[in-house]
């Protein structure tokens, strides 16, 4: 059982004590200031967990643009021509669609 799941369950305790008498010294301020405590534990570990996520992310992506600047230095050394016409295509696709 969580940290959080043990203070859910104080409180309900408590709580049904006190709607049932058998508690006298009930502090609301102690059991608010639990709940503070655990609120603040999870959005840190919310937020650890998605700055884990966001620096997977980045390293996925640049391991894929180092991939992909790699397959392109190969293809335009093995095929020069075939890749002076894709760009030269492109270039008129593009002046193509500016011109409208």
């Amino acid at each position: 059982m969580s940290y959080r799941d043990t203070i859910y369950w104080e409180v309900v305790m408590k709580t049904h004590a006190k709607k049932n008498g058998h508690s006298h010294n009930y502090n609301l301020q102690h059991d608010i200031e639990k709940i503070r405590s655990a609120f603040a534990d999870t959005s840190y570990d919310v937020k650890k967990k998605a700055e884990d996520l966001l620096l997977e992310s980045l390293e996925n992506l640049k391991e894929k643009s180092f991939t992909a600047r790699e397959r392109v230095a190969t293809y335009t050394s093995e095929k020069p021509f075939q890749t002076i016409g894709i760009a030269m295509l492109a270039g008129a696709i593009l002046a193509f669609y500016y011109r409208k």
